[in-house]
């Protein structure tokens, strides 16, 4: 549709010419700017009130009888023919201002030149705007494009492995026998700890499956699983303590050792240590509560399994990233 045919659209009661930057959807809308009203605007209006008033003011005489009676005789000597123009008048008024609207949408009209003219001056300059940011993004993404350059970073881990393993190439041949023995005291802590992940794991898994066979009775095994996991508790802080002991032999290693377990050695290792206090804890509270071989009172327990799993889940990761990275060092010797 063009321009032209645009602001020629069918115009009511204010309604303006339509432009593309005025809305957004079916592009028109009604709108009531009595500033904008033609002369017949205003004659087809005040027609309408005149009529409206007109008939409001009969239909009071009609109801009003007392008033009706008093005004009867000067009704009398108004003429035959002006007191049918006033009985008429809204009919006549009303199609006299329905014409002019009628008039008004169907006769052809001139339209303002000017009002054209600016509209189709604002329309290129909005173009122009448009083009101009365009080229000015597209410049500044070409620069962009120009300056950026690659950025090389080099992940904590890998630097971490390059110094480990140059520090490995520097060592003499007795340095390397005795990195050798510290490898392997490495090795064997390792080991202990994942024979206490799985011995861990499969005593949590046997409470949580009988506490979930109902209805057998468990209250009288609650005593047991209580005694095995305070055992685990002070197994995996022996561990945890011998693990300390072997970092501590063997410290002039440190790039190697450092490596091999990680960047936060500590808590991850006493991951395993932290879960399986939690869950004790958890579990000794639990077992107070009245009539524990209950169904809700045995799904209570259940709870704790999420938090449980997340701390043995973590400690399970960082042994597998450690005995990774130490298979690394030995293939490098």
């Amino acid at each position: 549709m063009t321009r032209r045919a645009l602001l020629r659209r069918p115009r009511l009661i204010g309604w303006k010419p339509y432009h593309p930057l005025d809305s957004i959807g079916d592009g028109c809308y009604l709108t009531v700017n009595m500033r904008e009203w033609s002369n017949w605007d205003w004659a087809a209006f005040i027609g309408l009130w005149v009529a409206v008033a007109l008939s409001a003011a009969d239909q009071a005489l009609k109801l009003m009888s007392e008033l009706a009676e008093r005004a009867r005789p000067v009704f009398q000597r108004v003429p035959f023919l002006v007191r049918v123009a006033v009985a008429f008048a809204p009919v006549l008024l009303l199609l006299f201002a329905t014409g002019i609207f009628v008039a008004k949408e169907f006769l052809p009209r001139h339209e303002n030149a000017q009002t054209e003219a600016a509209a189709d001056a604002q329309k290129a300059t909005l173009i122009e705007w448009l083009r101009q940011s365009q080229s000015a993004l597209e410049r500044a993404r070409q620069q962009l494009a120009i300056s950026a350059k690659p950025i090389s970073v080099t992940p904590p881990e890998q630097a971490q492995s390059v110094a480990a393993l140059e520090a490995l190439k520097r060592l003499s041949t007795g340095d390397r026998e005795r990195l050798a023995d510290a490898i392997y005291d490495l090795s064997k802590a390792l080991d202990q700890g994942a024979k206490l992940f799985n011995k861990v794991n499969r005593l949590v898994a046997q409470i949580l499956s009988k506490t979930n066979n109902y209805p057998n009775q468990i209250s009288g095994e609650i005593a047991n699983w209580l005694a095995e996991l305070r055992a685990e508790l002070n197994e995996t802080r022996e561990w945890r303590k011998d693990l300390d002991e072997t970092r501590e032999k063997w410290r002039y290693y440190s790039p190697q050792i450092g490596y091999i377990l990680g960047n936060d050695p500590d808590n991850s290792a006493s991951s395993i240590l932290n879960g399986i206090d939690e869950f004790l804890a958890y579990l000794t509270r639990w077992s107070t509560i009245k009539n524990i071989d209950e169904q809700p009172s045995r799904e209570l327990l259940n709870f704790e399994q999420n938090t449980f799993s997340e701390w043995v889940g973590k400690f399970a990761r960082w042994r597998q990233e450690s005995e990774k990275r130490l298979i690394e060092i030995k293939r490098a010797m």
